[in-house]
């Protein structure tokens, strides 16, 4: 009689145990976010959870029995699964199990979309069960098409700003290219690796070793990295690049990367240069002129005088700058030069003739008058460029203290509009 009692409790106990067993299983396929899928070795379906339902919009009397293949998928990945399944059973093994892949699934209403598909066998099961989780992917596939679109143009802008980036790990010290980058210092990906040490020897020789204390002391005390060099590739052209880099640390402080970019200027270092040499012969040929030559503001303030002024006019030119060339014009004459000097205002060019009595700083009633032009110019943005204005030399009109003297000569004074 005890014997009874204890085998009916230990039913008891076991069926207590298969209902708990079941209601946990529910919970899981009731309240799971995956589509879950129970197939037997025939790949017919006999478990099907409610976000199976609603992600296929099919109802799970309608689907038991059914083939899942053939229910789910179009006729294109149909024979991925079977064979598959069909491996699995004979072999024991199938890419189709105990993996992730990614199929392309059907809809009730016949649209198509992008899943993850696990299938696992339910052990101890014969003949063998499979559960297969199905997830919707359509968001992240999406996402990557997204983000590869980013890329692209961000790879693109990178181009068209000749602008590369790189990252180096620490402290091990991989080095990390972008395309662009690679485009640069004329590499290609396949031929190439990338290293500290390979960039250094892309530096320009007498650049090298400026180039590598930089990048030392922005290492060793976080500062930011800012350096403009020469790179040689390997054809032997060189280019002038910039580049900057910032280090990124980790909560404790420490280096963890280092984030950088190098543009190409090569373009605008030669622009500097041609600019630099146009300044230089212009300078050179301001300097060996026998004539005054100066550049003044709308309001008539001189911003350059050449140094011909001094021997011409007896002034130094740092002590004319910033004063108004009307201060050096005789009273008689003020009026009508200021008015001359105001009337081209609406015009784009203008070219009158004006007489002036200049003052030199040589004594008492010293000075001389020149009989010439005054030229105004205005492009047509509103903006202004200067020209340059000459007041010619003659060393046998210098004027002398005492009476004033005056002379004919020609003046042409070019005026800068804001």
């Amino acid at each position: 009689m005890g014997v009874v009692i204890e085998s009916i409790t230990d039913r008891r106990l076991a069926e207590q145990a298969r209902v708990e067993s079941q209601a946990r299983k529910s919970a899981i396929l009731d309240s799971a976010l995956d589509a879950i899928v129970t197939i037997d070795h025939e790949g017919q379906v006999f478990e099907w959870n409610p976000a199976a339902e609603e992600m296929f919009g099919h109802r799970r009397r309608a689907v038991l029995g059914k083939e899942l293949a053939t229910l789910l998928f179009p006729e294109s990945e149909r024979a991925r699964i079977h064979e598959g399944l069909a491996r699995y059973l004979a072999h024991g093994i199938s890419p189709l199990i105990g993996r992730r892949i990614e199929l392309t699934a059907r809809r009730a209403d016949g649209t198509e979309f992008p899943v993850e598909l696990s299938v696992v066998h339910v052990p101890k099961t014969v003949p063998p069960i499979f559960t297969g989780f199905i997830r919707d992917i359509t968001e992240r596939r999406l996402f990557e098409v997204a983000l590869r679109e980013k890329e692209a143009t961000l790879l693109e802008a990178q181009r068209i700003g000749r602008l590369g980036s790189w990252e180096l790990k620490l402290p091990g010290g991989i080095l990390e290219w972008s395309d662009e980058t690679y485009r640069i210092f004329g590499r290609s990906r396949g031929g190439f690796v990338p290293t500290r040490a390979t960039f250094y020897e892309s530096v320009h020789p007498t650049d090298r070793e400026r180039v590598r204390r930089a990048a030392d002391e922005a290492l060793a005390g976080g500062s930011p990295y800012r350096v403009e060099h020469r790179i040689v590739r390997p054809d032997g052209s060189q280019r002038v690049v910039h580049e900057r880099a910032e280090l990124v640390c980790d909560t404790g402080g420490r280096p963890i990367r280092w984030l950088g970019t190098v543009q190409d200027v090569t373009e605008r270092h030669q622009m500097e240069e041609a600019l630099q040499r146009s300044e230089e012969h212009f300078r050179s040929l301001i300097d060996n002129s026998s004539d005054v030559i100066a550049i003044l503001t709308e309001q008539g303030t001189l911003i350059y005088v050449s140094h011909t002024v001094q021997r011409i006019l007896q002034y130094q030119p740092p002590n004319l700058l910033n004063r108004s060339v009307f201060d050096l014009i005789h009273p008689d004459d003020a009026l009508r030069v200021r008015t001359l000097w105001a009337a081209p205002s609406g015009d784009r060019t203008c070219r009158t003739p004006w007489n002036s009595v200049f003052a030199t700083p040589t004594g008492p009633g010293a000075s001389w008058k020149p009989l010439g032009s005054a030229t105004w110019v205005r492009t047509a943005a509103g903006t202004s460029s200067s020209m340059p204005g000459t007041l010619p030399s003659d060393a046998n009109s210098r004027p002398n203290s005492g009476t004033p003297k005056r002379w004919s000569r020609s003046a042409s004074w070019p005026v800068a509009w804001p």
